[in-house]
């Protein structure tokens, strides 16, 4: 069975993040305020985050959605130091 998941950037229009997830963008946003991933620095001196949808994806297995996101992190200038190809889940 087919699940939705979606590719987005988070930016504080200086540094850029690359994620995925099944969440909505907005509840991933509030998610990334709270946690202590790569992710925390974009909002290091009250800086502004925003959140934008790069790609939806229809996947049957969570390692689809992961590669893809690998390849936005593979060819996009971000601070992410984890890539999900080298990241057992």
């Amino acid at each position: 069975m087919s699940k939705i998941g979606f590719i987005y950037k988070l930016t504080n229009g200086e540094q850029d993040y690359y994620g995925s997830t099944i969440q909505s963008l907005k509840r991933r946003l509030t998610t990334h305020r709270k946690g202590v991933c790569e992710a925390r620095k974009l909002y290091e001196n009250g800086k502004k985050v925003s959140i934008e949808l790069m790609e939806t994806i229809d996947f049957n297995e969570i390692g689809e959605l992961r590669l893809k996101e690998a390849e936005y992190i593979e060819n996009n200038v971000c601070i992410n130091k984890k890539n999900p190809k080298r990241v057992k889940t």
